[in-house]
């Protein structure tokens, strides 16, 4: 696998998003949050494709609600379909950027706090909230904070289980499938002294649409790894979920065939 060295990125930043999106310009990767080293910088940057180079964005703000330069936790910056929006779900509060028309534009407030959450947008322009912490215990995983986007509305939704209900976890992901199932991969109990234990199980879990309803379902993984992934990235790429980067005790990518 071959890696190329771009444009320096302006910030030192840890827990941040980027975030795919596309401007009047273009398509650009947005740089949001984190927990940053001094100079901490501005609020956005974005990174043009075309130019190769970084720059920072000063967007309008509409309604007083703009979110800080820090973010108060690890963050996950979630796209709608035609990539011209970009939501981010701060601990508590929504921050909506329109990416168009360079504004920052409020969302509601959210029924609880979460962090090292999972986020998915699904194909009815909701976002799944998955997992996470409010700050005090791990929610449990037949509990699924959705965002509408169209209504701008929290609301809830429990989940049922074929077999077993995944156990509490952070730092795991979640990707979403064109049949529109959830793929989940990885996350621990939050204990950062335990990062030697074997997670959170099952290790890879799949939450579903079924007759109205969201199902768990725990398929059997053939030849599956024993290292414990958290906080790192998973994408899917034809029939593969690719995991790669994050904290385990080695540096290595899974391909996870999902057919």
């Amino acid at each position: 696998m071959h890696y190329e060295v771009s444009a320096k990125v302006p910030v030192m930043s840890v827990a941040h998003t980027l975030v795919y999106a596309k401007s009047s310009k273009g398509g650009m990767i947005y740089l949001f949050g984190g927990y940053r080293k001094n100079p901490i910088g501005d609020p956005i940057y974005g990174y043009s494709l075309e130019k190769q180079t970084w720059s920072s964005i000063t967007p309008k703000v509409n309604g007083g609600i703009m979110m800080p330069i820090e973010s108060s936790t690890k963050i996950v910056g979630i796209t709608d379909s035609s990539l011209g929006t970009i939501y981010i779900f701060d601990n508590g509060t929504m921050y909506i950027y329109d990416v168009l028309n360079n504004f920052w534009n409020p969302g509601q407030i959210a029924p609880y706090n979460l962090n090292y959450y999972a986020a998915v947008m699904l194909n009815n322009s909701e976002i799944a909230y998955i997992g996470g912490s409010d700050g005090t215990t791990n929610l449990h995983m037949d509990q699924i904070l959705l965002y509408n986007t169209k209504l701008s509305l929290w609301y809830i939704k429990n989940a049922k289980a074929n077999g077993i209900i995944p156990l509490p976890r952070q730092g795991h992901t979640a990707s979403i499938a064109p049949d529109g199932r959830i793929l989940i991969y990885g996350g621990f109990d939050g204990n950062e002294d335990a990062l030697t234990s074997s997670g959170s199980t099952p290790t890879f879990a799949v939450l579903e649409l079924v007759d109205y309803e969201i199902v768990w379902f725990s398929p059997e993984l053939f030849n599956p790894s024993s290292v414990m992934r958290i906080y790192h990235t998973s994408h899917l790429v034809g029939n593969y979920l690719v995991i790669a980067f994050g904290m385990d005790r080695f540096c290595y990518s899974i391909l996870l065939d999902v057919t």
